[in-house]
């Protein structure tokens, strides 16, 4: 159970690195995390076997020690039937060998794998590579088994892809651990890092908040339209109908170009026919599901929806997106990468 957890668990990027260092062990280890199967199933071989031989340890133990030395005098003294006093040993014993089992060969090997899981993978990954080569007919028989019911079921399962998978939190270990010999380097690890703190970012850490909006209403001209353009210079706005609660969508700069080069528009133009539809988010939707929707609806401008009462608690930009990746958490942002408010 130790050895299993422990190989499981242990960072497969930790690993990697002691396999570059020459580290015999960990290749061991690595062998075995390729092919998770063979480690599951001789594991599995000798789970099994230690709670068959468990089982007639206890029942040895029921008829020698705790039948006839603890229990058989009450036989006497109280005049119990023997079939009742075999009934209360056998009771006992189980519950006292479930306990040692869940203590001693369940929960006491997992904590120890969990918490010092690359010194115990080290340990014993040699001695289960081992066991497997030695138990390998038994391991195959038992790996085409499994394949074969989850099969039945269309399930597939391969180690390459359980090996492959990297989780965010390596990744990060990983930059952390690159040497940096120049501020350039640097740059790109900082660069890196907020790239992968990307999807830890929910929506209202970065939104704009309705107070801050500049909207633009629905019955407005193209001289109201162009009014807003100077007190607010943005290349988007929300366009609403009779509340902040009410977007119909966004009017967009680059969709009025054509018009206004050709001389197609005038002051007195309704504003109505620009608007092109947008979407409301919630305030907790992470931003890398935000910026997926916006690259499928073309749109740099999402609505925010207030958790509670579900009006429009504000907006979040294209621009407040790519601030994250772009910009250093700890320094001030440039004017290129402003989110766009007034």
């Amino acid at each position: 159970m130790t050895a299993e957890f422990s190989i499981v668990s242990v960072r497969r990027s930790r690993i990697q690195q002691l396999v570059l260092e020459g580290d015999t062990q960990a290749r061991t280890v690595q062998s075995l995390q390729r092919d998770i199967n063979r480690l599951l199933s001789t594991t599995q071989i000798g789970i099994t076997l230690s709670c068959l031989a468990l089982g007639w340890i206890s029942e040895t133990i029921v008829s020698s020690v705790v039948v006839t030395r603890i229990f058989a005098p009450l036989h006497d003294v109280f005049l119990l039937n023997s079939s009742f006093i075999h009934t209360i040993a056998i009771a006992l014993v189980f519950l006292l060998v479930a306990y040692l089992q869940i203590v001693l060969g369940e929960l006491g090997p997992k904590t120890l794998a969990l918490r010092y899981s690359e010194s115990l993978a080290r340990s014993f990954g040699p001695l289960s590579f081992s066991i497997s080569k030695l138990l390998y007919p038994f391991v195959w028989l038992l790996n085409h088994s499994t394949e074969l019911l989850l099969g039945a079921f269309g399930i597939q399962f391969s180690d390459e892809e359980l090996f492959g998978q990297v989780t965010t939190k390596e990744l990060q270990l990983l930059v952390e651990a690159s040497p940096v010999q120049s501020e350039d380097q640097e740059e790109d690890r900082q660069l890196l890092r907020n790239f992968l703190e990307f999807g830890e970012v929910e929506v209202k850490e970065l939104m704009v908040p309705r107070t801050n909006v500049d909207f633009f209403s629905m019955d407005g001209t193209y001289q109201d339209f162009m009014s807003l353009i100077a007190r607010a210079d943005h290349d988007s706005y929300p366009v609403m109908n009779q509340s902040l609660d009410d977007v119909r969508g966004v009017i967009r700069l680059r969709d009025l170009a054509g018009a206004i080069a050709s001389n197609k528009i005038s002051l007195d133009s309704p504003m109505s026919d620009w608007v092109t539809p947008t979407a409301y988010v919630n305030e907790d939707t992470a931003i890398q599901d935000a910026l997926y929707l916006m690259i499928k609806i073309d749109q740099k401008i999402l609505m925010v929806r207030e958790e509670d009462v579900g009006g429009t608690a504000g907006l979040i930009h294209l621009t407040d997106i790519l601030s994250v990746i772009v910009n250093n958490p700890d320094e001030p942002e440039d004017e290129s990468t402003q989110i766009l408010f007034r």
